[in-house]
């Protein structure tokens, strides 16, 4: 059981810290984006969550390339 307490404590501490990371812009945010996401779903094996059929079906190259998109915008509006 410390095991599992312990993975999971371990994949939050890293999403936290890429949050945080990601709110201060030291990280690129496709990769901080699909590096939280991937850890978020690591995540869902040691969090009891129930997940909607959204949520299983869920494209993370999507959301990345939405966030590039997104970059891109601002880029050209700034």
């Amino acid at each position: 059981m410390r095991k599992y307490v312990g993975q999971r404590d371990k994949l939050q501490l890293t999403i936290d810290d890429l949050k945080q990371q990601l709110a201060k812009g030291s990280l690129r945010h496709e990769e901080v984006v699909g590096n939280i996401l991937a850890l978020e779903s690591q995540l869902d094996d040691f969090v009891p969550t129930e997940q909607s059929q959204i949520d299983k079906v869920f494209d993370e190259q999507k959301a990345k390339e939405i966030v590039a998109l997104i970059e891109k915008a601002n880029a050209l509006i700034e």
